[in-house]
């Protein structure tokens, strides 16, 4: 055999086995990112599909006069929902607080609003605990059209506050096949 043909065969050998190799790395490489991104790890997003998503908001340090005003936090709530794109079915909400219970058992409810938004998706809802500066907020929605994000950015931005913890929660996941 001459020596070109014995470097061609070897040069053969070592192409197909850096292509066998590199083919290995790019496969492992690849299901570690799929594997990642569907587990929401190092704050990358998802790749879950999901009927809905859940925002859970809570917010400190905000101003007591606006956690005891039911008529403007109506209106952020109402917005909040309008932002989200979504159908506003009904809007309910209720000051808290005053006197105790009858109930000797009964401590007094701490003062605050609470609102809800009834949605043809879910809802939107907040609980304030005005003489604390607390508000809790509670974001649903379902269906493809409905953007929960686009409402807790709005609210972050409406509703002043010198703490904040957003935790977001997919609802009703779907089984991608392709995966």
């Amino acid at each position: 055999m001459a020596t070109w043909q014995y470097w061609l065969g070897w040069g053969i050998v070592f192409i197909l086995s850096v292509t066998v190799v590199f083919g290995a790395v790019y496969f492992a490489v690849h299901l570690f990112v799929k594997l990642l991104k569907r587990k929401g790890a190092f704050g990358m997003e998802t790749t879950v599909k999901a009927r809905g998503l859940h925002a859970i908001v809570d917010l400190a340090g905000c101003p007591s006069g606006l956690l005891g005003d039911q008529e403007i936090l109506t209106s952020i709530m109402r917005e909040a929902a309008n932002k989200a794109q979504a159908t506003i079915m009904k809007v309910v909400s209720y000051r808290l607080g005053g006197p105790p219970s009858l109930h000797p058992a009964a401590k007094k409810t701490p003062d605050g609003i609470s609102v809800y938004v009834g949605l043809d998706e879910s809802h939107v809802t907040c609980h304030t605990y005005q003489e604390d500066g607390l508000i809790a907020i509670d974001i649903f929605v379902c269906g493809r059209n409905a953007i929960a994000r686009a409402a807790v950015g709005y609210l972050l931005k409406e509703i002043p506050h010198k703490k904040q913890s957003v935790h977001y929660i997919n609802r009703f996941v779907e089984e991608d096949d392709n995966e």
